[in-house]
C-alpha cells in the first residue's frame, strides 16, 4: 500500500509533466489561424458549433493574438477634403453592412470563404456554389448574399478579361440590383460606382462612389481603392477644383500608390473609355511620378497639356511637377 507521501510526490511529478507537455504543445504545434478559419468555413456545417470546453480552449492553437495591430488603419479627418465629404448623394439601404442575426452572419462568412478559396486556392465556382446552396440557412437575406457572391465572381472575370463588354455590362446590372435592397451597404455602393465608371457613366459613378466614400468605416487599402476610384471619376468629369484637393492626399489615402502593377491596368482600361480626359492623363502622370517613372510621367503630362482643357490652377501644378522631373534628372 502506497504511503501518502509517495502519492503526493507522484501527483506533483505528474502535474509538472503535464504542464511541460501543454507548454510545448502551445508553443510548437500552432496551426495557421487564417487557414484554420478558411477550413472551418469551407465545410458544409449545418449544426451550430458548440461552446468550447476548458481543455478544448487550452489545446486550441487557433487563438487570437491579442497583440496584433489594426490592419485597417484609421481614416484621419484631416485627409478628407470638405468638398468631397459633404455629399448630396442619395442614401441607398444600410450604411453599416451588418448582418441581422447569427444565421445571416454564418452565411456571409461561408460565402466569403468560398470567394477566397476560389481566388487563391483554385476552388471551382461550381464547387463553391454547391457548398453555399447546401447550407441550410433560410431568410430574406439569402437571395441578397447569393447575389453578392455572383457579383464578386463577375469582378474576378473582369480582372481576367477587361475588354469583355458583356462582363462590364453585367457588372452594372448586378451593381444596380445590389443597391436596391434593404441590406445594401458601402461595399455595394463602391461596386456599383466602379461598374458605372467602366460603362462610361461618370455622373452615376460619382453618385455611388461619393456615398461609399462618406460611409466607409475605416482607412486602409479598401478605402484607398474607393479614394482612387472617386479621384478618377472627378478626373473624367473635369472637376478641376476637387481633383486638386484630392490629389494632394493620394499617398495618404491610397496605400497601394507604390505598387504600379495594382493600378496601372485600370488606367489603361480607363484611357480607352475616356480618351479625351486631360485630368485622367494628369492623374496618370502623378501616379507614375510618385514611383519615379519620370519618362512615363513626362509623356502623360504632355498629353494633358496638349489637350488645352486644363484650367489655370491645374496647368500651373502640372508645370510644377514637370519642373520636379527636370530637377531629378539634371
Amino acid at each position: 500500500m502506497f504511503s501518502k507521501e509517495y502519492l503526493l510526490r507522484f501527483l506533483i511529478v505528474t502535474a509538472s509533466f503535464l504542464c511541460i507537455i501543454l507548454s510545448l504543445s502551445y508553443h510548437f504545434f500552432q496551426r495557421d489561424p487564417y487557414a484554420e478559419f478558411l477550413q472551418q468555413l469551407s465545410q458544409n456545417q449545418n449544426n451550430e458549433a458548440g461552446e468550447q470546453g476548458f481543455f478544448e480552449k487550452l489545446f486550441d492553437p487557433g487563438r487570437i493574438e491579442t497583440r496584433s495591430h489594426d490592419f485597417r488603419g484609421i481614416k484621419e479627418n484631416n485627409a478628407l477634403p470638405d468638398a468631397i465629404k459633404k455629399s448630396n448623394a442619395a442614401r441607398y439601404g444600410s450604411p453599416t453592412g451588418s448582418t441581422i442575426n447569427k444565421h445571416h452572419l454564418r452565411l456571409r462568412e461561408t460565402i466569403l470563404a468560398q470567394l477566397i478559396l476560389i481566388d487563391r486556392y483554385g476552388l471551382t465556382e461550381e464547387d463553391a456554389w454547391h457548398i453555399i446552396k447546401g447550407l441550410k440557412i433560410d431568410g430574406a437575406f439569402r437571395k441578397y448574399e447569393e447575389s453578392r457572391f455572383i457579383n464578386e465572381l463577375l469582378w474576378f472575370k473582369y480582372q481576367d478579361d477587361r475588354n469583355n463588354k458583356t462582363i462590364v455590362s453585367a457588372l452594372k446590372a448586378s451593381g444596380i440590383s445590389l443597391t436596391n435592397t434593404e441590406y445594401t451597404f458601402f461595399e455595394d455602393l463602391y461596386s456599383a460606382g466602379v461598374s458605372y465608371l467602366l460603362n462610361g457613366n461618370a455622373k452615376k459613378a460619382r453618385l455611388y462612389l461619393t456615398q461609399a466614400y462618406n460611409e466607409w468605416p475605416a482607412g486602409g487599402r479598401a478605402f484607398g481603392n474607393v479614394y482612387l476610384s472617386l479621384l478618377i471619376t472627378l478626373s473624367v468629369e473635369d472637376n478641376h477644383r476637387d481633383f486638386l484637393i484630392m490629389i494632394d492626399h493620394i499617398k495618404t489615402c491610397y496605400p497601394d500608390w507604390l505598387y504600379v502593377e495594382t493600378f496601372m491596368p485600370d488606367f489603361i482600361s480607363l484611357h480607352k473609355i475616356y480618351p479625351d480626359s486631360a485630368l485622367l492623363h494628369t492623374l496618370h502622370g502623378r501616379m507614375v511620378q510618385n514611383v519615379e517613372d519620370y519618362a512615363s510621367a513626362y509623356e502623360a503630362y504632355q498629353r494633358a497639356l496638349k489637350s488645352g482643357s486644363l484650367d489655370p490652377a491645374v496647368h500651373q501644378r502640372v508645370n510644377q511637377w514637370l519642373s520636379e522631373i527636370k530637377k531629378e534628372n539634371s
